[in-house]
């Protein structure tokens, strides 16, 4: 197992204020066979000069995410490749974990459940949202990756910045890759934004139907922001915190607005 390099890549473009404590989680881990790969989007903050104090391993590349990761994975050394978010934190024993549960059972695809987190009316809106999709094959997608199966797969698809980490998920179960899910936590460190929250996804929504297309069964049981199964299977734990759920249904009431312009906008563009 100590023999099991590990590359943790990591997109970024001015994260100043998360790139530190990810990077820190990335440092304390107890299984240590890691390295950092930082793909930089040209930032004009100082996330560059933080990095630099976690690892060599600092290229400027990329437009999109896409872009970024698949650079990063043809850097890496690793036989496994872990994607993560600058926003994002890892538990102590996480990678460990990885590593026992794709040894043990021949996995070459890892999920890893997320925790939203942050301050603010908006940050704890999301993280009850995001509570209720721990489990859901529909909304969560693989981090880990062998770094045969991703090469095999021709990486993330360039062609899309929406969605690209469900589709990349989905060719690798269409592969016939077993992929399988540990119960370490990554902590997802939301904005406390109402408009960062909903432009964000009316950025994404723009190129969206690219996505559609490649699937469109997955695409119509992912789309529907208001009423997701999910909030069903969870009404208790909904309704015993209203002032949150009030939050982060008004949320996706002004995201699934927003998305739809964005959406229409894309095809439009498109034919």
């Amino acid at each position: 197992m100590s023999k099991s390099l590990v590359s943790i890549i990591i997109p970024t473009k001015n994260e100043s204020k998360n790139i530190k404590r990810c990077l820190l989680s990335c440092q304390d881990q107890t299984y240590k066979n890691i390295e950092i790969i930082i793909i930089d989007n040209y930032s004009t903050d100082n996330t560059l000069d933080i990095a630099k104090q976690f690892t060599k391993n600092i290229y400027l590349a990329g437009f999109e995410r896409s872009q970024q990761r698949n650079y990063g994975a043809a850097k890496a050394k690793g036989i496994y490749l872990l994607f993560l978010d600058a926003d994002m934190e890892l538990e102590t024993g996480l990678v460990k974990s990885l590593i026992t549960e794709v040894k043990n059972g021949e996995y070459r695809a890892i999920i890893i459940p997320e925790k939203s987190t942050g301050r603010g009316f908006w940050a704890k809106s999301v993280a009850l949202e995001r509570s209720c999709y721990l489990g859901d094959p529909t909304i969560e997608a693989a981090r880990l990756f062998e770094k045969k199966l991703f090469d095999q797969l021709g990486g993330f698809d360039e062609n899309l910045t929406a969605a690209e980490d469900w589709d990349l998920t989905l060719r690798a179960k269409t592969f016939g890759a077993k992929i399988s899910r540990i119960k370490n936590f990554l902590m997802h460190h939301e904005t406390n934004s109402f408009k960062n929250l909903v432009l964000k996804k009316y950025y994404y929504a723009q190129d969206i139907s690219s996505y559609a297309k490649k699937h469109p069964y997955q695409f119509i049981k992912q789309s529907n922001l208001i009423l997701r199964p999910a909030y069903l299977r969870n009404w208790q734990k909904l309704a015993k915190d209203p002032l949150y759920t009030t939050g982060f249904l008004t949320i996706k009431i002004f995201q699934t607005i927003l998305g739809a312009i964005g959406f229409l906008r894309s095809k439009r563009n498109r034919t």
